[in-house]
């Protein structure tokens, strides 16, 4: 019954824009100082399109407004445990809390930026309307299933090969993007709520477990987001014309890589040490500290529309601020590529202004493109630059800043934009925790 009452189809664009002005007036009457860490960040933001990118960061801070309501009112510890007994209730509670009520919070929230603002994103890029979306609660209280379903094409478009392979996957890329802004954020305050874990493992491994799920059905479906992607890769590039193609077996094999992953193991103790065994609400992670510099690898796998790629991470943090660096190899399959990117968390911070900049180079191969006549790219590097300016007029515990990002990327992929080239620009309001003391947040 529940199940069926949670069952959401909903028309994209006035849900979205719904979501987003009953986000707006929640955040202002519910961000009270319950707890604060250095310098992570909450926003609501818009774009052209609702991607993936602004979905995630609106979706982070409504998951934050929950889980600090939650907090207050559900202690992670209700009375000393200093016996056997007592140490085994509070386990008890504390799991029983995350399969009746946190589990189903954290899985809605991946599963709406997987269905609705991941494949729905790529829809909105390509013009179509009326796109649909089914989402049902997790266990125990429904199967935990979505569907989105595209809608009515643009009127005489023509939708490109590389286009129809992001349409499917739009969804494993949107959750691979929350979990690299939770990564952020917990780089930025350097610690981890247990409330963010199952979110982060459950989107980043959404990817993975859809692989190993498509594994073990009886067969591979086209209507599966991981059969359609072999299906579609292989189809484009002449399926076994050279002796070469894609599969689950390569897939699996490739998702190996992030068993690499920093991040899923402090979240892991966060949730089975610190929170579950312990009753606390956060752990401060270790970096590596290199005179005055703390620094933390990290890897990832993930998929584009000419085969698989990996990712490495390197994440520096110096006076204070945040600079990633990546580098991005293309699985040469059928075609070579490969990327680098650069980002510098608020690296001025003047009284009035904070700015931050971001940059990507990449070399890839033929990209075509969708229109009235399909068109292409040829072989070729292309770029991405951006610019974050947030303006201050806010200096409470949770500081306030009206944000713009703005820039331009040429024709390419890359995660959460559009396929073609063309201007970014964002604009939105982002809160600043203010420093608290992680140890100090405990249920007792």
């Amino acid at each position: 019954m529940i199940a069926q009452l949670w069952k959401m189809q909903i028309s994209v664009i006035n849900k979205a824009k719904s979501f987003s002005f009953f986000l707006f007036f929640f955040i202002i009457r519910l961000f009270s100082p319950v707890s604060a860490y250095p310098q992570a960040e909450y926003s609501i933001v818009i774009d052209r399109n609702l991607s993936s990118i602004v979905a995630g960061q609106n979706l982070l801070t409504f998951h934050k407004c929950i889980y600090e309501a939650e907090n207050f009112y559900f202690k992670t510890s209700i009375f000393e445990e200093n016996t056997f007994a007592r140490k085994s209730a509070g386990i008890a509670y504390r799991l029983g809390k995350t399969i009746l009520l946190d589990n189903i919070i954290d899985h809605m929230t991946g599963l709406i930026q997987h269905e609705v603002f991941g494949h729905g994103a790529r829809y909105r890029e390509l013009g179509y309307t009326n796109s649909s979306y089914t989402l049902n609660l997790f266990f125990p209280y429904g199967k935990g299933n979505g569907m989105a379903i595209s809608g009515n094409p643009p009127d005489g478009r023509i939708i490109s090969k590389h286009e129809r392979i992001l349409k499917t996957t739009g969804g494993n890329e949107a959750t691979g993007i929350l979990a690299d802004q939770l990564t952020q954020n917990w780089l930025n305050r350097e610690s981890i709520n247990y409330r963010e874990c199952g979110l982060f493992l459950g989107s980043f491994h959404n990817l993975t477990s859809y692989i190993v799920f498509t594994k073990y059905q009886k067969s591979i479906s086209y209507s599966n987001d991981i059969g359609s992607y072999i299906f579609e890769i292989n189809s484009n590039e002449g399926q076994f014309s050279n002796g070469t193609y894609y599969n689950i077996d390569k897939l699996i094999k490739y998702s190996a890589l992030n068993l690499f992953n920093t991040f899923q193991y402090f979240a892991a103790y966060t949730y089975l040490k610190s929170y579950l065994w312990s009753g606390q609400e956060n752990f401060d992670f270790p970096m590596i500290k290199m005179a005055s510099v703390k620094y933390l690898p990290s890897f990832r796998f993930g998929l584009s529309p000419f085969g698989a790629e990996f990712y490495s991470d390197h994440f520096l943090k110096f006076n204070k601020k945040l600079f990633s660096v990546y580098g991005r190899y293309g699985e040469p399959t059928f075609h070579k590529f490969w990327g680098i990117g650069v980002n510098a968390s608020d690296f001025f911070d003047f009284k009035f202004i904070k700015i931050s900049a971001k940059a990507d180079l990449w070399q890839q191969p033929e990209v075509w493109l969708g229109g009235k006549e399909l068109s292409s790219q040829k072989n070729h590097f292309g770029y991405s630059i951006s610019n974050t300016l947030k303006f201050k007029f806010s200096n409470n515990n949770y500081p306030l800043t009206l944000s713009v990002q703005y820039g331009y990327k040429s024709a390419g992929f890359i995660m959460g934009e559009t396929l073609n080239k063309g201007f970014i620009l964002r604009a939105g309001i982002s809160f600043t925790e203010k420093n608290k003391k992680s140890s100090d947040q405990t249920g007792s």
